[in-house]
């Protein structure tokens, strides 16, 4: 059984999240023929004239807020499971603020983009936690990654070698191959995944995360309790570990970097990357 993950974003000035879903290739096949039948009576016009689901568009109106409903059931038919993770961009400025090399110059914060910490930190985590993710739902490995058409996909073709060189070994058998960038008018599933990340950084916002358990969106309410989500955040003490790794490795051997928060604590320096987990 081959699985994939299609993942969207959904960000403001402070907050980025990446969400979306995981599920077999013919799961995600029967999902796109019922969401294409749901299109042209409950979705909105695009700019290319198709009948689509946009949830930023779905939000404008109340009456258009009721038409969510049928879409929502269909993912909570069909996906395996639903994943998560965010940052708050002002925790990214802090974390760097906490590194300082006597040996070097720190100048690569203009260069940090929120796509690469959210969509990295969520495959660690995911693959790490293979086995605890496992008592809740069976999902077989490899992942196929696809994500919505975006500027960050030539950087991330151009690194993904070299990301995957520095992971753990077992991470092969963890993702499929280079994740995929798609036109969500025609790979449907983008459209269920832009859906649930509208909907997260809502409830992030609202400061109202345990949301995600049983939602409610309003007009309607979830209706299967045994649909597990994972909700990952990077944390600022998440982001000095990765940030500083990232620094070392660029920078090469005979390079120190500290975390001033943990200037003298090499537990803190080297421990393991967890950030903050919601599964439910």
């Amino acid at each position: 059984m081959v699985m994939q993950a299609f993942i969207d974003d959904s960000h403001d000035d402070e907050l980025y999240v990446l969400a979306g879903h995981i599920a077999s290739v013919e799961a995600w096949a029967q999902l796109s023929r019922d969401w294409e039948r749901l299109l042209p009576k409950f979705g909105v016009l695009s700019s290319s004239g198709r009948y689509a689901f946009k949830m930023s568009e779905m939000a404008k109106l109340p009456e258009r807020m009721e038409r969510v409903a049928p879409f929502y059931r269909l993912i909570e038919e069909h996906v395996t499971i639903s994943i998560s993770a965010w940052l708050r961009k002002s925790d990214i400025k802090r974390a760097f603020s906490r590194l300082v090399s006597p040996t070097a110059t720190l100048a690569f914060e203009n260069s940090i983009r929120p796509f690469d910490l959210v969509f990295c930190g969520l495959l660690d985590w995911m693959n790490k936690s293979k086995a605890e993710v496992s008592k809740w739902v069976d999902y077989q490995l490899p992942i196929d990654f696809y994500f919505d058409e975006q500027s960050e996909k030539t950087l991330m073709w151009a690194s993904w070698d070299k990301f995957v060189a520095t992971r753990q070994a077992d991470f092969k058998d963890f993702v499929g191959g280079v994740p995929r960038f798609e036109d969500d008018e025609k790979f449907l599933p983008l459209q269920a995944a832009d859906l649930w990340a509208w909907w997260v950084r809502e409830w992030i916002e609202a400061d109202t995360p345990e949301q995600m358990h049983m939602p409610d969106f309003g007009p309607f309410q979830a209706a299967r309790e045994d649909h597990i989500k994972v909700d990952f955040q990077l944390t600022e003490d998440t982001l000095a570990r990765v940030l500083r790794t990232s620094a070392l490795a660029q920078l090469g051997p005979g390079h120190l970097i500290y975390d001033v928060k943990f200037p003298f604590s090499r537990e803190h320096q080297d421990s393991p990357d967890v950030g903050i987990v919601r599964i439910s």
